[in-house]
């Protein structure tokens, strides 16, 4: 049975490995790998612009009262 203590520290140790791949083979992988980078970012933009739309909606209903906007001319 192992002791406790080598649990809690694992050993680390360093790998070198090869691989053998055609061209078209690696030119797919860089680019799955750029359009998931890509898709990546999208998503991070497009949850940063909900994050500031819901701010905005926060912020424009606490500053009307938050009732329904009023129509001017009436």
């Amino acid at each position: 049975m192992s002791d406790k203590r080598e649990a809690d520290h694992p050993k680390i140790e360093e790998a070198i490995v090869g691989v053998k791949a055609d061209v078209k083979s690696l030119q797919q992988i860089s680019s799955s790998g750029r359009a998931a980078q890509r898709k990546r970012e999208e998503n991070h933009a497009q949850k940063a612009f909900s994050a500031l739309d819901a701010a905005l909606e926060k912020h424009l209903k606490e500053e009307d009262g938050g009732g329904p906007p009023s129509k001017s001319g009436q």
